[in-house]
């Protein structure tokens, strides 16, 4: 990409700590990705390579999700003590510059999903899927030892297959949840 090297090149070292990409994700269509830092989080176009959208904080962004196209992002803070804290999921609207809704755990969030209908919060030991307009529980999946919050989620907006650690260690677990296809299959890793 032509201007991601300008932005590194822009870093002096002393800013390279405040500046440290913590994650980054693109939206369900790669056309847009996100990146949250120590300052906080921003918002790029894939094509042509732009900044759309910025937002400082203290304690900075451990997990962000983008929604598509829209102004619905979720958030997760990288630490206990910053301004967004690590156990809560943030669904920030990017064009109010605000907080939609929150969601708070009792242990530190792993990992984040965000589909058109459903977000995946990953725990060190469950998987939360919520409706996303209600923030209500669909399900919660019992893991094993999960602490690096390893999921993975179909692309395809219209299906919701998740691939997670299977309860068992070593073994994989694929889960479909839509009502037509529902069902899930266990897999030996190695």
């Amino acid at each position: 990409f032509h201007g991601i090297s300008s932005i590194a090149a822009d870093v002096e070292p002393e800013e390279e700590q405040e500046n440290r990409i913590l994650c980054l994700s693109f939206n369900q269509e790669n056309t847009l990705f996100a990146i949250g830092t120590l300052e906080g989080f921003a918002i790029f176009t894939a094509y042509p390579f732009e900044k759309t959208y910025q937002h400082s904080m203290k304690g900075g962004i451990g997990f962000i999700e983008l929604l598509s196209h829209s102004n619905l992002v979720a958030l997760v803070g990288s630490t206990p003590n910053g301004e967004f804290k690590d156990n809560t999921l943030y669904l920030w609207d990017q064009k109010e510059e605000n907080i939609i809704s929150s969601l708070s755990f009792q242990t530190p969030i792993k990992n984040i999903k965000l589909k058109r209908d459903i977000i995946l919060i990953v725990l060190e030991e469950y998987i939360y899927i919520l409706e996303l307009a209600t923030f209500q529980q669909k399900e919660k999946i019992k893991t094993a030892q999960n602490p690096k919050g390893v999921i993975s989620i179909t692309s395809n907006i219209y299906i919701n297959v998740i691939a997670y650690p299977d309860i068992k260690d070593g073994y994989v677990k694929v889960q479909s949840f839509d009502e037509e296809t529902k069902g899930c299959s266990v897999i030996k890793a190695h």
